[in-house]
């Protein structure tokens, strides 16, 4: 139904006036010039009005998925309601082991197994095909194989930084709703029992 809204507004907003612009001048050259350079040429315009709407629509979903996060009551986590959220659901503190890393924290279940670390690292470590240097905060988290296959490469996930690929998967701080963040804190959790 989302879709159907983003492609009716995206028609009436952006492709319909395109088209008639495009069409004007297109007509214009139907007046004023050779009737096959003038087909070949509206044609030519007509594809000019996808490739309009195309573009604005790119940015009309940015906007649209800024929109359905507040119509949603989307909400991210930060690295301290994380903190929080373990806290209080599994009575575990956060542990910074390294003095030349203090924001790097790991998060250890009863039997000393890390079910999660907390880190803040450049966008270019976790995401390869970048150039982008700005520093992100991410979570790794151990899950099943399977999951980390079919979400590593969706947005605001990404195979695990500095840990093992097939077991861990970062997950972008802020990238990701906090239902889906504390289902994943659960799950890798329960992996390290």
């Amino acid at each position: 139904m989302e879709s159907l809204f983003y492609f009716f507004t995206g028609f009436l907003t952006v492709f319909l006036p395109a088209l008639a612009v495009d069409f004007l001048v297109a007509f214009f050259l139907v007046v004023a010039f050779d009737a096959f350079l003038t087909s070949f040429l509206a044609v030519v315009f007509f594809a000019g009005a996808f490739f309009d709407t195309a573009i604005v629509l790119s940015s009309l979903n940015i906007d649209m998925e800024y929109y359905t996060k507040l119509s949603y009551n989307y909400k991210d986590m930060t690295r301290t309601e994380i903190k929080k959220y373990i806290k209080k659901k599994y009575k575990v503190e956060s542990v910074a082991l390294w003095s030349d890393a203090p924001t790097y924290i790991v998060f250890r279940n009863s039997k000393k197994k890390w079910f999660g670390i907390i880190m803040d690292v450049p966008y270019n470590k976790v995401y390869r095909n970048s150039d982008k240097d700005h520093i992100i905060d991410i979570m790794n988290v151990k899950l099943d194989p399977e999951l980390i296959t079919s979400i590593k490469n969706t947005k605001g996930f990404a195979p695990a930084y500095h840990m093992n690929k097939t077991h861990w998967v970062s997950i972008e701080i802020g990238k990701v709703s906090d239902t889906k963040i504390k289902s994943l804190i659960d799950m890798s959790y329960n992996n390290t029992l």
